[in-house]
C-alpha cells in the first residue's frame, strides 16, 4: 500500500466534508457518522450470481439424495452426527458470503471504499482492537485458516495462530488478550460430545487454553469493562444461543438469549446480537447479566452481523430481504432506534466490523 491507503485513512479520520451521495433513507446524513473505517468482505453482483448457481446446484443434489432415503432417522441435536449435520448446514448457509470474498475498508462520512492491499482474497475481518489500530483477520494464506493481525500504523501483517486446526473467528480483550474459535476433532465421552468448535483464550504470558465446552461455540466478544466474554453456542434444542462466562475463571456458561454474532457496545453496558423472530432476523440488545432484552427498532429488512460504532451512537448491520438473501446492503441506524439508512456501497457486503 501502502502509503496511499495509510494517507487515505488519515485523511478520512479528520475529514467529514463529503455529501450524502446516493445513500437513501434515514433523517441523518452519512457525514454525521464516525470516520473509523468499517472492515468488511464483499462480492460483486457477477460473483454473487455465480455462487448462487453453485448453491442451487448443491441444493438440488441434496434434495435428490434425501429423495432416495425413504426413511431417515434424524440424528439427535447433541450427537456427533447431529453436530456434523448442523455444521454442514451452516457452512452451506454461509457459502455465499464467505467463499473467496474481497476485503475492503469503507469510510462512511466520505462514502468511500478503500482497497485493502494488505489482505488476500478470501480473508475475513473479525474484530478491530479497542484503539482501532489493529485488525484481526482469518486467512488461509498459511494453508489452514489461521488468525492474522494487520497493523494500521506499520502496515505489517502478523500471523498470530498456527496449527492444523481451523480458526473460525476471534476478538481482542481490553488488556492484550485474544479469544478465538477453533475447530477441533469431535469425540464422544460419557458426559456427551467433546471437542468441535470451541473458544480458546490467549492471555499475554500464558499458553492458549479452551474455555468453552463446545461443540458449536463461535463468535467470541470480550467486554471492554469487566472480565466477561460472550459467544455464540448451540443449545440442546439445536437453537443458537448467546452465552457468557469469565474468561479468566471459566465455569459453566450463563445463558443470555437466543441469537447469533454478539458484540459489546463500547461502554460494555449492552450485548448486541441478531436473533430470529416471527419477522425474520432482527438486531437486539441485552444487558451482560441477561436482563433488559429489547429490539433496537428499525425497518423491515432482515438484520444480521451487527456492529456498533466506537462512540456507541450508531448500529451497522448487513440488511437484505428474505426472498433475496444474497442481495445485501450496508445499513446504519441510530443505536437508540429509528429509521435505517442504506449506505452508498455498490457491492454486496458481509462480515462487517466497525
Amino acid at each position: 500500500m501502502t502509503r496511499t491507503l495509510l494517507a487515505a485513512l488519515a485523511l478520512a479520520a479528520t475529514s467529514c466534508a463529503a455529501g450524502a451521495g446516493g445513500a437513501g433513507g434515514g433523517s441523518f446524513r452519512p457525514e454525521a457518522l464516525p470516520a473509523d473505517p468499517v472492515a468488511l468482505t464483499y462480492r460483486t453482483t457477477d460473483e454473487i450470481e455465480k455462487v448462487q448457481k453453485q448453491l442451487d446446484a448443491r441444493a438440488q443434489e441434496m434434495a435428490r439424495e434425501k429423495a432416495k432415503e425413504v426413511q431417515r432417522a434424524r440424528p439427535a441435536p447433541g450427537s456427533i452426527a447431529g453436530i456434523r449435520e448442523s455444521f454442514e448446514a451452516r457452512a452451506t448457509e454461509n457459502a455465499g458470503s464467505d467463499l473467496l470474498a474481497h476485503l475492503a475498508l469503507y469510510i462512511i462520512p466520505d462514502e468511500r471504499t478503500l482497497p485493502a492491499d494488505f489482505a488476500a482474497k478470501g480473508d475475513k475481518p473479525v474484530a478491530w482492537s479497542p484503539d482501532h489500530q489493529r485488525l484481526l483477520l482469518v486467512s488461509e494464506r498459511a494453508g489452514e485458516a489461521q488468525l492474522f493481525e494487520w497493523n494500521r500504523q506499520s502496515d505489517a501483517v502478523t500471523q498470530l495462530t498456527r496449527g492444523e486446526d481451523t480458526v473460525l473467528d476471534g476478538c481482542y480483550g481490553p488488556k492484550g488478550e485474544i479469544a478465538y474459535a477453533l475447530g477441533t476433532q469431535l469425540a464422544q465421552t460419557a458426559e456427551g460430545v467433546a471437542g468441535g468448535m470451541r473458544v480458546f483464550v490467549r492471555i499475554p504470558g500464558s499458553e492458549p487454553r479452551a474455555i468453552t465446552p463446545g461443540p458449536l461455540d463461535t463468535a467470541p466478544a470480550w467486554s471492554p469493562t469487566e472480565p466477561l466474554l460472550v459467544y455464540q453456542g448451540r443449545g440442546k434444542s439445536g437453537v443458537d444461543e448467546i452465552l457468557a462466562l469469565d474468561p479468566y475463571a471459566p465455569g459453566a456458561p450463563r445463558y443470555l438469549a437466543n441469537g447469533r454474532t454478539p458484540v459489546f457496545t463500547p461502554d460494555g453496558k449492552w450485548v448486541v446480537y441478531s436473533a430470529r423472530t416471527g419477522k425474520g432476523w432482527k438486531v437486539f440488545k441485552v444487558r451482560p447479566d441477561g436482563s433488559g432484552k429489547q429490539y433496537i427498532a428499525g425497518g423491515a429488512m432482515q438484520e444480521v452481523e451487527p456492529a456498533v460504532s466506537r462512540d456507541g451512537k450508531w448500529l451497522l448491520f448487513t440488511g437484505y430481504y428474505e426472498a433475496k438473501p444474497h442481495e445485501t446492503d450496508l445499513m446504519v441506524r441510530p443505536f437508540a432506534g429509528g429509521k435505517d439508512r442504506k449506505l452508498d456501497f455498490d457491492d454486496k457486503p458481509h462480515r462487517t466490523t466497525w
